[in-house]
């Protein structure tokens, strides 16, 4: 060490460290790297508070969004829209099972031809479906109680058209079901399809689902023609099959908005879509199969027509293009050209508004219409036979 130092002219080494202060070496550090590290330190430090906010942030939106959702499925469920277990008890006493079988039905035994019906009157009378029936020798009812044996049942009438038959059971004091003026039906709204084929429970078959369309408007008969059937579809996602085929279609109220139609379910056959008749159209036909005491037949006008819409002179209608010789029309003086704008006091734009406004029609009743003859209006009184 001593030679190393003498080498230098003034008693300094290569570093320039005098000998006498060589114990107080002082290292300098190199501040930039040192900022660096210190701001890299800082970035992840920063990073972590971040990451261990946002983790712990969304674990409690999460919890709280799923209180929020319970809260909201539990409010749902007091109020009677989301309680199937509601809709069951109310509506499902209103359903029994049809056989040919007695001693099937007195046992809860479905031997693969029965079929759902649903109670529409207090003292025995049942709409259900006449394809499923039409076959059986004799019909049997029976009522989801262990306490009452099967009915024989009198078939009352049919219509082929909707595929709606009605039977009558000796029995009065039957639940039946419980429906309302039908109010316009929103996509989405929360429906449910009971049916029983085991008589053995008020309800043997459940399934729920959606309102997935707007009501679909069928006619069933020539078109243009005034005699047409017009009658209304609900459509759903919500399961009909033979389980509850001609059973009920309900609201999340237990308030019946349809008869499940198993035959225009297959009739249209579109995948994961049924079909049910609107409560209201299937009554009316009902009613009418009742009131008649047999097969349904619907007044009739005998007019074929198309639709005008003269917006420069404020013409809608229908322009009468043919009347049937010996109609009912025909005697009460309609004429081809005759342009019909109102019917009972109700503008009617298209003949399939007419064929609507028949059907709450009877025979004997008379229908006022308003035509158009050239430059001239006549108010004309159509006896419906």
């Amino acid at each position: 060490m001593g030679n190393f130092l003498k080498n230098s002219k003034k008693g300094k080494d290569l570093h320039g460290v005098n000998e006498k202060n060589y114990d107080n070496i002082v290292i300098k550090k190199d501040k930039k790297r040192f900022w660096i590290k210190s701001l890299l330190k800082l970035v992840s430090f920063v990073g972590l508070v971040v990451l261990v906010s946002f983790v712990a942030f969304k674990h409690y939106t999460k919890d709280l969004t799923m209180k929020e959702q319970k809260t909201s499925l539990l409010n749902e469920i007091k109020d009677g829209r989301y309680d199937i277990t509601n809709l069951v008890n109310k509506s499902g006493c209103s359903l029994v099972t049809i056989g040919d079988d007695s001693n099937n039905l007195a046992i809860g035994k479905d031997n693969g031809k029965n079929v759902s019906g649903s109670i529409i009157r207090t003292d025995g009378y049942i709409i259900t479906s006449y394809s499923a029936i039409k076959d059986f020798s004799k019909v049997y009812v029976k009522i989801s109680s262990n306490d009452i044996s099967p009915f024989e049942a009198r078939i009352v009438g049919f219509d082929k058209d909707t595929d709606i038959a009605v039977l009558k059971i000796g029995a009065n004091g039957l639940k039946s079901i419980s429906t309302s003026e039908l109010e316009v039906l929103e996509i989405g709204e929360k429906v449910a399809t009971l049916g029983n084929t085991t008589s053995e429970e008020p309800v043997g078959f459940v399934s729920n689902g959606i309102v997935t369309a707007p009501i679909k408007k069928t006619s069933i008969g020539e078109e243009g023609h005034s005699d047409s059937k017009v009658f209304d579809l609900i459509e759903t996602n919500s399961l009909i099959n033979s389980d509850n085929n001609s059973g009920i279609l309900c609201d999340y109220n237990g308030v019946v908005i349809g008869i499940n139609s198993l035959y225009f379910t297959n009739k249209f056959s579109k995948p994961g879509v049924y079909y049910a008749l609107e409560i209201n159209d299937a009554l009316r036909i009902a009613d009418s199969i009742i009131r008649k005491g047999g097969v349904t037949a619907s007044v009739t006008l005998g007019v074929t027509g198309s639709t005008v819409a003269d917006e420069k002179s404020n013409i809608y209608g229908i322009y009468v293009e043919d009347v049937d010789k010996g109609s009912n029309a025909f005697n009460a003086g309609i004429k081809p050209t005759d342009i019909i704008v109102e019917a009972d006091n109700e503008k009617v734009k298209n003949i399939e508004s007419l064929a609507d406004l028949l059907k709450k029609h009877s025979v004997g009743d008379i229908i006022k219409l308003k035509v158009i003859r050239g430059d001239t209006t006549k108010d004309i009184s159509v006896t419906l036979n």
